[in-house]
């Protein structure tokens, strides 16, 4: 890493280009958050998402609902009740893990609600304010004012794209283009960002 560390100045997105990108990383945030609230469901969920091969047509996203309307119909009472209900919450659970399994293919695919909000952030970005990291942390540096630190210790994730890294801190996002990198470079960037904090990819475009 550069001794003084990495520096951005910042530019107007293209929001079109970006669009798709800084939608899907904000999903990531999104699902990570879920993951680390409910890791078993989850667990459920991939499983069945790596045994899925057949290609989804429009009418699989109202059997999504089902499952997950199914799955909770069946799950809560054997939540309350296990020892008698042993089947049913297997049951439900397996259902519940189907249904989000399907409607979140679904939605990424289609760039789902992450899209409004992807577009509200490309569109608010200023140009010509400074953003410089190095192993402390993060400094903002607005046009005419003093900088604001925010140390890794606040940081909740970052979240990185093609074009792109999204920080996510004291329930904030900040948007760096990597273009806009003019001191250091982004594998280093990368290294530090994943030693300091959780540096995850950014969601893959479904296909289908």
């Amino acid at each position: 890493m550069d001794e003084n560390g990495f520096l951005f100045l910042l530019t107007k997105p293209d929001v079109d280009k970006l669009l798709s990108q800084t939608a899907l990383a904000l999903e990531t945030r999104v699902q990570a958050q879920a993951r680390q609230k409910s890791p078993s469901l989850w667990k459920w969920t991939d499983r069945l998402s790596a045994r899925s091969t057949v290609k989804r047509r429009p009418a699989s996203r109202w059997s999504g609902v089902l499952c997950l309307v199914l799955g909770v119909f069946l799950f809560v009472p054997g939540l309350l009740r296990p020892a008698e209900l042993t089947l049913p919450l297997i049951v439900g659970a397996v259902g519940i893990a189907a249904g989000l399994c399907s409607l979140l293919r679904g939605r990424r695919g289609a760039g789902g609600s992450f899209t409004r909000s992807a577009r509200q952030l490309l569109e608010g970005l200023k140009a010509g304010a400074q953003v410089r990291l190095d192993e402390s942390g993060l400094y903002l540096c607005p046009e005419g004012m003093e900088p604001v630190p925010v140390p890794f210790e606040k940081f909740e994730l970052a979240v990185e794209a093609e074009d792109i890294f999204l920080l996510f801190f004291l329930n904030s996002v900040l948007l760096l283009q990597k273009k806009d990198l003019s001191e250091g470079d982004a594998d280093a960037l990368r290294a530090l960002l994943a030693e300091k904090t959780t540096l995850l990819p950014a969601l893959e475009k479904s296909a289908v």
